[in-house]
């Protein structure tokens, strides 16, 4: 289990050495507007039988891979596009993003991209992060599924768990998925600025922020008053 978590730990331990906190960003959702990408992609490529708009698609099913007619070659197409380092360079920037982004990182250093993509796809990730004019900071990617599965983890709960270690040194984060909110301990103490929701309905007791927009993203990091200061490490090893 522990080497699943290497990467986390090096930033972890260069945040010490500096005396220095961050807060952690997801990719996916939060910067890169993929799944809105890839159903535009579907539809022009195979077809849609509804006659629905890529937002439409993404407001019905959420994500692609549980929209039913797009379950054969249609869902082999968006695999592809996940495991090639240079198919990231083509996906979208949120609208606010960088701006918001950059606003944040004003205030709270960027520590890391916290992210479930593959590992196998850091360059492309990497390249466009710098293209799109985000801050600087190490890529903290996802173990390979078979790893995941052979220490009976998925993808969600391996970020809480990342989350958990890299605390207090981290002490925040941006992210679109409630998953992973159910996948922290309940001694979690860091906040989670869950982008692009209204509403959190877990039951997790949780410091959860909710910022449906990237303005609101950086308003309330703003808000929060977080302090990026060097303090003892908690959580779990």
């Amino acid at each position: 289990m522990e080497s699943l978590f290497e990467d986390c730990k090096l930033v972890r331990e260069r945040l010490i050495q500096q005396g220095s906190a961050g807060i952690a960003v997801d990719v996916d959702e939060t910067l890169a507007d993929s799944n809105r990408y890839w159903a535009e992609c579907l539809r022009t490529r195979f077809g849609n039988p509804e006659g629905l708009t890529a937002s439409e698609v993404i407001t019905k099913y959420g994500y692609c891979h549980k929209v039913p007619y797009w379950q054969g070659e249609e869902l082999e197409w968006v695999e592809d596009h996940i495991r090639s380092s240079n198919a990231k360079l083509e996906i979208p920037v949120i609208d606010g993003a960088v701006a918001g982004l950059k606003t944040v990182h004003s205030n709270i250093p960027v520590a890391g991209y916290l992210t479930g993509r593959a590992r196998t796809t850091n360059d492309g990730t990497a390249e466009w992060l710098s293209r799109e004019g985000f801050p600087l900071a190490p890529i903290l990617a996802g173990p390979p599924k078979v790893a995941l599965k052979e220490h009976g983890i998925d993808g969600d709960t391996w970020k809480a768990r990342a989350l958990e270690i890299l605390f207090q040194h981290v002490i925040g984060t941006i992210d679109d998925k409630p998953d992973v909110i159910e996948s922290l301990h309940e001694d979690y103490g860091g906040i989670y600025f869950l982008y692009s929701h209204a509403h959190y309905q877990g039951s997790k007791a949780i410091q959860v922020i909710c910022c449906p927009t990237w303005n609101e993203v950086s308003e309330q990091v703003l808000a929060a008053g977080l302090n990026p200061v060097q303090v003892e490490a908690t959580g779990h090893p």
